[in-house]
């Protein structure tokens, strides 16, 4: 049986609670941990007292936490005590969501969501994970849309698998209609939508040529990602001398619209949207 031995980090002599986690003994204050925690305040007035015999332990309650790691509460502790300093990180935001969840750790939920809102980018897919299991919609909605632009390979990594059932089905669900829609796109009958000046049959031909040449670029396999194809349906310049003002009225007032009709709604990131010619992007939104 393994000895029980004192935590190096969180042994504080004035300390009134022992919580023994994984054989690793902390001394604490419960005052100080209630305020943090409801959770932390209910449990401590179901503490025994110390069996201990040594004047250090007389009247000090005694609490065994199982259904946490030592290495995750001494994190936690850290956090949380004054004077002492942990930066969440990719390699401990898991596990401080989960014990700030499970002991309602609103300050601990919060910085973590926070952090995650500042590094979505880095890890899309773990971020998207995170945030449909604690309901983050901001991170939820901006991480899909860099999962979804490239959902074939991620796809293949092994955090995809770390996904619920709902969120997987949502990406994949969300995908399998963005490749239909490339599918159905000459189906669409552009001339169908006049123009707000003179139309003639002319222009409809040239607008018509030029979206169908944009469909055969974007049909085929491997299948274009979302921001590409963006780009490829609305990639044009002003003064580009090929295209009159109605033409241009249409490409640049007309085209989104039907775009959108077609394909759901596509936004740039939200860092990105005071910005001019950034990628778009599908996206989904929380469904908690």
């Amino acid at each position: 049986m393994l000895k029980t031995q004192q935590s190096t980090v969180h042994y504080y002599e004035d300390g009134d609670i022992l919580v023994t986690v994984q054989h690793t003994v902390f001394r604490l204050h419960q005052n100080f941990l209630a305020m943090a925690s409801r959770v932390f305040e209910d449990m401590f007035a179901y503490a025994t007292k110390s069996d201990i015999n040594n004047d250090n332990n007389n009247n000090v309650s005694c609490l065994t936490l199982t259904d946490t790691s030592a290495a995750a509460f001494e994190n936690l502790l850290t956090f949380l005590y004054p004077r002492k300093y942990i930066r969440i990180n990719w390699e401990n935001v898991a596990s401080f969501l989960e014990i700030g969840d499970k002991y309602e750790i609103v300050v601990v939920i919060g910085a973590s969501e926070e952090f995650l809102q500042c590094h979505y980018m880095e890890n899309p897919l773990i971020a998207f994970a995170l945030a449909d299991q604690y309901d983050f919609k901001f991170v939820y909605k901006e991480s899909s849309k860099l999962v979804l632009n490239n959902l074939p390979r991620f796809k293949t990594s092994p955090d995809f698998h770390k996904l619920s059932y709902r969120a997987s089905s949502s990406l994949l669900s969300k995908h399998l209609d963005y490749i239909l829609a490339i599918g159905n796109l000459s189906e669409l009958n552009i001339q169908e939508y006049r123009h707000n000046c003179s139309y003639s049959v002319t222009h409809g031909e040239y607008i018509q040529r030029i979206f169908a040449e944009r469909i055969k670029s974007v049909q085929g396999f491997p299948v274009v990602s979302p921001t590409n194809l963006y780009e490829i349906f609305f990639k044009f310049e002003e003064d580009d001398d090929r295209f009159d003002n109605c033409q241009k009225r249409f490409l640049k007032t007309y085209l989104p619209g039907i775009f959108s009709s077609h394909f759901g709604n596509f936004e740039p990131l939200n860092n990105d949207k005071n910005k001019h010619d950034v990628e778009h992007y599908p996206y989904l939104e929380s469904a908690n």
